[in-house]
């Protein structure tokens, strides 16, 4: 258990030193002045943009929240309810919606490849 909590703080602090750069007032889909992608490897998330890394990112990695809200992601969401306008990975939780998908809601666990 341990090591599991070291693992997860590293990965915290790598996640936050990589968005270091990104600015705080962000709207969807427009490009991040300062920063070389808009994508980010791991986001916590409270609700919407509310969490870590502020704004509105794209998840290539984990997005952990409560209610997980992106354009795209390629990876794991996990949250209770969990939105994506594209998608290329798993979504975990209560709600789960995938927008461009051919069956865009599935409770518990929805995917897209």
């Amino acid at each position: 258990m341990k090591k599991l909590m070291v693992v997860c703080a590293a990965v915290a602090l790598a996640a936050v030193a990589s968005a270091k750069e990104a600015t705080l007032t962000v709207e969807r889909g427009a490009a991040r002045e300062g920063c070389l992608t808009d994508w980010t490897p791991l986001a916590v998330t409270i609700v919407g943009p509310v969490g870590l890394p502020w704004g509105s990112w794209n998840v290539k990695g984990l997005q952990v929240g409560i209610w997980n809200d992106v354009t795209s992601f390629s990876g794991l969401q996990i949250g209770a309810i969990n939105v994506a306008d594209r998608a290329y990975g798993v979504q975990i939780g209560f709600i789960n919606v995938i927008a461009g998908d051919d069956l865009p809601f599935l409770p518990v666990l929805n995917w897209s490849f």
